[in-house]
Order: structure tokens, then sequence, then C-alpha cells
């Protein structure tokens, strides 16, 4: 038996390692990067293939191909990664898997560095597969562990779901690195169903298997509950970690149950009757969106049981934003208080800023320089100014002043196909895309052909500073090294963009003026998609 302190990421990479993990895969995104950077530490190269994908799409059919031949696998990504695999993992989970195959996704509550505040609850029972949350490190290697004895028991892909607390919450760990029995590798693969009825007949299984997991969670030790009384506050994750302690402070537990839910799909009914029994009022408390507050509803609809369920969409819990200690107190006060005065005061807490999200560029970085040289250029020849599109990386930071040089952002990948419909509406000025060269790997090139094929008027900027730098500077195919450090074959964003036809393309090599200016002067005076490729490494490489 080991100890070891570790972060709730740490923890999760340790269990994929003692359970054998043949491949692990992702794309780097706070807060689930550190479980690939752990992983490719601690694991025997030999024993196990850990890498950054192109996109987090290729990272989940990589790791689901590596399961159905028999291989136990691992898929990281943050929760907006799993928009992108969406659409292969609503067939995964009818074709079924043969190996393990675990998918680890994070949450961001209130959004810090991430575009959205996404609950990967909702898309996991969507998609009709079993979610697990862990709120301990501890936890996180035992529901690690359990996630791969579920996927191989019953075949299906799992989904551990966790938030930013968890990811960076410490914690002394105690765990056997023993690997359980692997299935063998095989040849004998079939993972596509047609005709149609065979995907109908495919659907019904899937829903069998559910079934059969919801029984099994009832033998598990994935839900807990602690204390007593009629009213309980239902959480999970990390959640409970704060939810915990504020009800310990106030002591609450003896007039109060604490249920956790680790088994967030499908619900664990059997559980729940068995806890919820006697109870008149139900809380939860749960980052982001109201998932297991319309779990408690279903469940007392099913069960016929007159249950008072309280929470986000009743007015009792904060719904936007992560839940702070005064906004858990705040509802625990309502709900063990007189509530005929109403409901909490949100507005009251005073919430300590997250974080400066805008913090500026690193000192002699590419962007700051051709950006400044940009903005020159357009004052120097009396320009308007362009409407800017660009996307999560670096260059968020073009928002804030003195560059306010980014009007609109959605999603990695997004730049181009976002500046492609604008120049079809600003026709009084120039749209350019910003656009990074791993963003450019993970999703752009398709709209290069786009933009190319159709004569889109549109600038591309393509800022080549050979790493993600803003998640910690992982290697994209043209950056020269690979997730250890050691040199690769450099894959030419150049050649790429012109085999996709664009009929302007222009690289400036370093922080050169004179260049840069010339390439602005080649790009503002002619039509059609121009790219310039502004190649200069990033300073932190």
């Amino acid at each position: 038996m080991q100890e070891l302190e570790l972060t709730g990421n740490e923890a999760i990479a340790w269990a994929a390692k003692c359970v054998g993990v043949d491949v692990a895969t992702g794309y780097p995104g706070l807060p689930c990067t550190s479980i690939i950077n752990t992983l490719k530490n601690i694991a025997e190269p030999s024993a196990t293939r850990v890498e950054w994908s192109g996109n987090e799409r290729i990272a989940l059919e990589t790791a689901f191909g590596v399961s159905i031949s028999g291989g136990r696998s691992l898929s990281v990504q943050k929760m907006a990664g799993l928009n992108v695999a969406l659409d292969s993992l609503m067939v995964m989970n009818i074709l079924g898997t043969l190996g393990g195959m675990v998918v680890a996704v994070g949450d961001v509550p209130g959004s810090i560095f991430s575009g959205n505040e996404q609950d990967s609850r909702c898309l996991g029972a969507f998609a009709e597969l079993p979610v697990l949350e862990p709120g301990t490190p501890q936890e996180a290697f035992d529901f690690t562990m359990e996630a791969y004895q579920i996927s191989e028991k019953f075949g299906v892909p799992v989904i551990l779901r966790f938030a930013k607390g968890f990811a960076l919450a410490k914690g002394m760990v105690s765990f056997d690195c023993a690997a359980p029995a692997k299935k063998p590798v095989t040849s004998v693969i079939k993972r596509s169903y047609a005709p149609a009825k065979a995907r109908v007949d495919g659907h019904a299984k899937l829903h069998r298997k559910l079934k059969e997991i919801r029984a099994y969670y009832a033998g598990s030790q994935l839900n807990t509950a602690e204390g007593s009384g009629d009213k309980a506050v239902v959480t999970s994750g990390f959640t409970y970690v704060k939810v915990k302690k504020a009800m310990e402070a106030k002591g609450l537990l003896g007039a109060c149950k604490l249920i956790k839910v680790g088994s967030l799909n499908p619900m664990p009914q059997e559980f729940l009757s068995q806890e919820l029994a006697g109870v008149t009022q139900a809380m939860a408390i749960e980052e982001i969106e109201p998932y297991l507050e319309e779990m408690l509803r279903v469940f007392a609809n099913t069960e016929g049981q007159d249950l008072k369920v309280r929470g986000k969409t009743s007015g009792q819990v904060q719904w936007e934003g992560e839940l702070s200690p005064a906004h858990i107190e705040l509802s625990l006060d309502w709900l063990m208080g007189d509530q005929a005065l109403g409901g909490p005061d949100f507005a009251s807490v005073q919430v300590a800023e997250g974080g400066n999200e805008l913090p500026g560029f690193c000192d002699n970085c590419p962007y700051d320089f051709y950006f400044s040289e940009l903005k020159k250029y357009l004052a120097k020849n009396q320009l308007p100014r362009p409407v800017f599109t660009g996307e999560p990386g670096c260059s968020i930071y073009l928002e804030a002043p003195p560059y306010e040089m980014l009007d609109a952002k959605t999603s990695l990948g997004g730049s181009l196909g976002l500046a492609c419909g604008l120049s079809l509406m600003q026709t009084d000025r120039e749209v350019v895309a910003i656009v990074g060269d791993s963003a450019f790997f993970h999703s752009e090139i398709p709209t290069f052909v786009y933009a190319a094929q159709n004569g889109i008027d549109v600038i591309a900027m393509v800022v080549y500073n050979h790493a993600a730098s803003v998640t910690g500077r992982q290697p994209n195919p043209a950056s020269g090294f690979d997730m250890k450090g050691e040199k690769t074959d450099i894959m030419e964003i150049a050649d790429i963009v012109t085999a996709c036809k664009a009929p302007l393309v222009k690289v400036v090599k370093g922080k050169d003026e004179k260049a840069v200016w010339e390439a602005f002067d080649a790009a503002f005076n002619s039509k059609g998609l121009r790219v310039l490729i502004l190649d200069d490494p990033c300073p932190l490489i």
C-alpha cells in the first residue's frame, strides 16, 4: 500500500497508471491538463502511451479504438472539448467497449479561462453514459478505478466529471498499485451497426445496460450519507467538501442529513429511496446547473414521495458562478431557518475576484509586437478599424487595452469561420481572423479550404508561436518538439495553407518591422483569403 499527497488530477493519473492504461490521450485545457502531464511523468513508456492529440475528437476516437481492441484507455478534456467529441461519443455509447474506457472531463464554475460555465453532467446524461464525480483526491483514485470496473463489466465508456476546485485540491491518498487482469487483445472487432434497425436494437441494449448499472450502484460505495433529520442537503463532487465544511461549522449534521451522490447517471434510485425515507424537504447544492435538483424531482415523482425539492430553479441556491462559502451558508440558513421570510439575499454576498483573466502578454511576446505594429500601420494609412475575431488562447489578451482588437470569440478553431460570416456583411471594412498555430491544427484547416474555395474576402493572421502557450506550452505539429521536449520534424503551416489554395500567403519570421509592414501592405491591398503567418516562438518555451 502506498500513501502520497496528491491533487485530484494527480490522483486520477495515478489510478490510470495503476489500472494499467495502455493509451492516454487528451487536448490541453484547464482544469484537466495536469492529468496528462502527471501521467506522462509517472508512466512507464513501454507500458503506457501518453499523448496530446490533434483535437478532442481525435483523442476520444483513438481511446475508443484502443478499447474495442481490448486495451484500457483514458481520454482527457475540458468541458468545451466534450462538445467537439460529442458526435462520436453519441455513437460509441451504442457500439459499446471491450477494454475499460474512461473519459475524464473538467468543468469550470466561474468560467475562468473558459468560454462558458457548461456542466458536463448534462451532456453525460444526454449521451446515456455512466457519470461518476469524485469529491476528494482519495475518491479521485477510487472512483477512477471503479470507472474502469464499470466500463469493462457493462461494455460502455464511463465519464469521470470534476470541477476546477477538485483538480487543485490536495489530500493524502492511500492506494494499491496492482493492476487488475486485462481482457486479451482481439482482432475480432464489430463496431458498426447497419441497417437502421440494428442501431435501434443497439439503443435498446444500451438501455438494458443502464438498468443493470443502476442496480450495480446500489451495492457500491460511490454514494454516501451522514447526519439525520427530516431535512436533507444533496450534493456531489468537490461541492460536497465545501458544503460539509459549512454544515460542520454551523453544527447542522445532527439536525440535517448530508447526502453525497457520486454516481450521477443513471440515477441511483435505490440509494435515494433508502436515504430520503422520512425526509420532507431536500435542497440540492451543486455546481453548475440544477442537475441534482431535477434528479430529485424525478425521483420524488417516480416514487410518489411527498418531498419538497429546493435548489437553483426555486431560488434558494445561487445559480451562476462558483459557489462561495457565503453562498452556501445563506442556502443552509434558509433551509434550517424561518422560510416565510423569503429567499436568500445572494446579492449581498461579497465575492472575491476570481483572478484577472486578462493579465496581458508576457515580455517579448510575438502577439504584442505584431498587433502593436498593426495598430501603427492602420493609423498611418488611415484605414478603417477592421473587425477582429479570435479564439481561446493568447489572442484573448487583445481584448484589453491598449489593443482592444478582439470583437468576437467563440470556440477553439472558430476564428476564421466567424470571420467568414462577418466578411459577407461588413463590406466597408476588413475582417481579420486571429488564429493560433495550435488552433490551426485543432480544427481551422477545413475553414481555410472553405474560405479559399468560396473566394471569401478575409485576412487570417496566424500567430505561429510554436506551442499552445496559454495552457502550458504544449506542442503542436509545427512546434518542432514533442511532449517530452525531444526534437521532431516541423509540419509547415505555410505549405498547408498553400495547398488549401489561399491566393496570398506571406510568412514573416521574427520581429522584423520592415517585413511585417510589407506583409500588411500585401494583405490590405488585395482581396480573397489573405494569410499572414507571423512566425516567432513564445519566449517561455
